[in-house]
């Protein structure tokens, strides 16, 4: 939770009571954000940042689970995190492995509405 309290620039508390009260789902704690009366402040550079970063959501997904037992293990978050900012730094191509991993198709209806999605 501490990536997406610094991604989206919200206190541990109120992090943590938001995504737990849609049961760790990401993606619907992400449309419930956007169609909030209020959006917090850093929404946008998050998005834009995931943006630039494909993969980043998906990873994020896979380690905000409810049980620990269920969540990514850290040192292959670690190995993926690496891989998706070398994919952005132009250190790798992208392929289908260094994005397996996860979906973010609510992530790319949110940031390319056309559906056209910019690599």
């Amino acid at each position: 939770l501490v990536v997406c309290e610094l991604l989206f620039d919200f206190d541990e508390a109120t992090c943590t009571a938001q995504i737990k009260e849609v049961g760790y789902d990401l993606d619907a704690w992400l449309q419930r954000t956007l169609t909030a009366g209020e959006r917090p402040l850093g929404l946008d550079e998050a998005l834009w940042y995931l943006s630039e970063r494909r993969g980043l959501w998906a990873l994020l997904k896979s380690m905000i689970k409810p049980n620990p037992l269920r969540r990514k293990i850290t040192s292959a978050s670690l190995k993926q995190f690496n891989e998706i900012i070398a994919l952005k730094d132009g250190k790798i191509e992208e392929t289908d492995e260094v994005l397996a991993g996860g979906d973010e198709s609510f992530l790319n209806s949110v940031l390319f509405p056309s559906g056209t999605i910019s690599g």
